[in-house]
């Protein structure tokens, strides 16, 4: 299941105010919206229990179908309910353990069984860990509903290439550190969804290496040894790519009319010298063609040069975007990044 964070810090004196239920000599938090009294089948996910309606359940998901009807292996028996080997119960219920996030298994619920028509269960208010965790056991349990609609929030906040930039999640500073990109990628790979692959692998094949702690190289190496591979030969194939669209051809002879800063070498910068520049837009040409593009780099262009900057700019983004997957594929590979099962 997605979620490598680390568990929340309780304060001291906190008491978990849900109630407790004791099942198999073991006890659990009753979800405090998912525990009916009058479900027929308890649902054991990590510490939380949920009392629910098998008819639901099953009409929902095929998986959930399939699988409620395979007997279960005994849990730990208490004294007057059980006998060995039979499926463990609740009050005469039975009992089965599934192996979730129970956060997650909670939204998923959510979305299937809504407490509050007034508002959309699944919603960038459930935050990017949230709709990643939902994404994956709404796949896992073939809640297509659920999970495509997961997706789709997702796509608006998650970059893409449709949306390298400007989107809820890396206004807010959520994308950029390590441990998220890696996170993103296995998840990604894990749910079958190849369109969030490829600026996680930008980002981490143009990071500054260089000041990273171990608890980064730690995270890092949660990656599979062939992603791994893919970043540091993608961060060289990137750089030529540069090299081959970028480097070359924004100069043009102005002639210097009303006074523009065009040259044959290209723009007069207001900031870096033209070998900064070059060099930014090597190790790092998105956030350097976004600078560029908002023109706070570039000083006193006439209206003809300021136009065919512009237009060089986007179309080196462009082909820049369009690159990376060449850029992260092995030889040996059939579809961009690797695919996704």
């Amino acid at each position: 299941m997605y979620s490598d964070s680390d568990p929340k810090e309780v304060p001291p004196g906190w008491k978990d105010p849900r109630a407790t239920v004791t099942i198999g000599g073991a006890q659990y938090y009753k979800d405090s919206d998912h525990w009916y009294d009058d479900g027929n089948i308890v649902l054991l996910v990590q510490d939380t229990a949920f009392r629910l309606f098998q008819g639901i359940l099953i009409k929902r998901s095929q998986v959930m179908k399939d699988m409620l009807g395979l007997p279960q292996p005994p849990a730990p028996i208490e004294a007057k309910e059980s006998v060995p080997n039979q499926q463990p119960t609740f009050e005469g219920v039975p009992v089965v353990t599934l192996h979730d996030k129970a956060r997650h298994f909670t939204l998923l619920l959510d979305a299937m069984l809504p407490k509050d028509c007034t508002k959309l269960p699944i919603s960038e208010d459930l935050g990017s860990d949230g709709l990643m965790g939902l994404t994956q056991v709404a796949k896992k349990y073939e809640v297509d509903d659920a999970a495509a609609r997961a997706v789709t929030v997702l796509e608006k906040i998650l970059p893409t290439v449709e949306r390298p930039e400007d989107t809820s999640y890396t206004s807010r500073g959520e994308y950029w550190n390590i441990r998220r990109y890696v996170s993103i990628i296995n998840w990604a790979r894990i749910c079958g969804l190849p369109q969030f692959l490829p600026m996680p692998f930008y980002q981490l094949a143009t990071h500054e290496w260089k000041d990273t702690d171990s608890f980064n190289v730690k995270a890092f190496q949660k990656l599979s040894h062939q992603d791994q591979l893919r970043i540091h030969i993608g961060r060289t194939r990137l750089q030529a790519l540069i090299i081959d669209v970028g480097v070359q051809g924004l100069g043009r002879n102005c002639g210097g009319r009303y006074g523009c800063g065009m040259t044959r070498d290209g723009p007069i910068w207001k900031a870096g010298s033209r070998e900064e520049r070059c060099s930014n837009l090597l190790l790092h040409p998105l956030e350097e063609l976004k600078r560029r593009k908002i023109g706070d780099l570039v000083s006193g262009l006439c209206e003809s040069c300021s136009t065919a900057v512009t237009a060089w700019n986007q179309r080196v983004e462009d082909q820049v975007l369009r690159g990376l997957g060449s850029c992260f594929t092995m030889g040996d590979e059939q579809s961009e990044f690797g695919g996704c099962p």
